[in-house]
């Protein structure tokens, strides 16, 4: 089985302020963002791109415009573009202090909840070499219409371009039934950075910590035949032995509320995830948004995967205005036969940005 997942880009903590207003950072331009001028400025790797009206009756309407991307009629879809970045945004991202904010719509058939897709970024230098990729993390399309997804990470010095890549993924029928529409790369000034205190977010304490929901959490080596054994330490977690698991831990962010409720502030949720060998049984992990009351306004979650060895993972996602605790989740699905759910995480960490609006 073919996934979309890689190695991410951690966040690096930023410098100071520079004295830049986002007023004056040179704009991003993406050609054809929306599918209006069909697929022109964006270039196929695996299967075919489609300009689409979204007029069959289980569409949604394009969420802008007259057109939105479906990818393609292919089991996957790849497909890039590249963009140079104005010469004007060159000494903040060399210093250090300028973040990418990739924003778009995503959508799919409203009878089917298989197909599954995201954005990704390369970022190059002046010669076009590849300096880091960020992957992005496979998302679940929604029924209701349009869904705004989000993308923040930190330009590595030297960038000069990036290459947006598409990817999809079919889960059921003859079409690739993911619908991606006006994206929009922007230019953030970084001012805040700083990693989350996650209790022991590689099972080296045991599951302390962890609330369980559904199923029981599970601490121990697993590095018997066809098991993974710990990413790092001495143990990491294995998602019990029910046929689904959830699990959580709250993270407090009020002391931040002045960015979130201006909506200047995101999350970037990293961890690291294996399988066994000889099952298919499935993983990810949450994040939802929690106001003062405890009562969830909002939530990103990564498509569950089967994958045999260690791969990291990630998420990352704008925090709602009224967010004052982060919930960091942890999902996982028994597909094969047995009573263990062999999907196992490991060191889970999560980072708060706030950039300039």
């Amino acid at each position: 089985m073919q996934h979309f997942e890689g190695d991410g880009v951690m966040f690096a903590c930023a410098p100071a302020l520079l004295a830049a207003s986002s007023a004056a950072l040179a704009s991003i331009t993406i050609v054809n963002p929306g599918a209006e001028s069909g697929t022109t400025g964006w270039t196929n790797v695996t299967g075919t791109l489609v300009s689409d009206t979204c007029l069959d009756p289980t569409e949604y309407p394009p969420h802008s415009g007259s057109y939105a991307f479906r990818l393609g009629d292919t089991a996957t879809y790849e497909g890039y573009q590249d963009v140079t970045l104005p010469a004007a945004l060159h000494s903040l991202i060399d210093a250090g202090s300028l973040l990418l904010r990739l924003t778009w719509w995503e959508s799919y058939l409203n009878d089917s909840a298989a197909d599954t897709g995201r954005i990704g970024v390369t970022f190059r230098d002046t010669g076009g070499a590849t300096i880091s990729t960020f992957p992005g993390s496979n998302a679940v399309g929604v029924t209701t219409g349009w869904r705004a997804q989000h993308t923040f990470v930190l330009f590595p010095a030297n960038t000069r371009s990036i290459r947006l890549h598409m990817y999809g993924l079919r889960g059921l029928g003859i079409e690739l039934n993911y619908y991606i529409d006006d994206i929009v790369a922007a230019a953030k000034v970084q001012t805040y950075s700083a990693d989350l205190t996650i209790t022991n977010p590689g099972a080296e304490s045991g599951v302390t910590g962890w609330t369980n929901v559904t199923g029981t959490l599970v601490s121990g080596v697993f590095n018997g035949a066809g098991e993974p054994g710990p990413h790092s330490g001495l143990n990491c977690f294995r998602l019990g032995a029910s046929s689904t698991y959830e699990g959580y831990q709250d993270v407090s962010v009020s002391s931040r509320a002045t960015a979130i409720d201006s909506g200047n502030a995101a999350v970037a949720l990293t961890w690291w995830q294996a399988g066994w060998a000889s099952d298919s049984d499935s993983g990810a992990m949450a994040i939802a948004f929690l106001n003062g009351s405890n009562v969830e306004i909002g939530r990103q979650t990564a498509v569950q995967i089967d994958n045999d060895t260690w791969l990291q993972r990630n998420i990352s996602a704008k925090i709602p205005a009224g967010t004052k605790t982060l919930r960091l989740i942890m999902l996982g699905t028994r597909v094969s036969a047995g009573t263990n759910l062999n999907a196992y995480i490991d060191d889970v960490s999560a980072k708060i940005i706030e950039y300039t609006p």
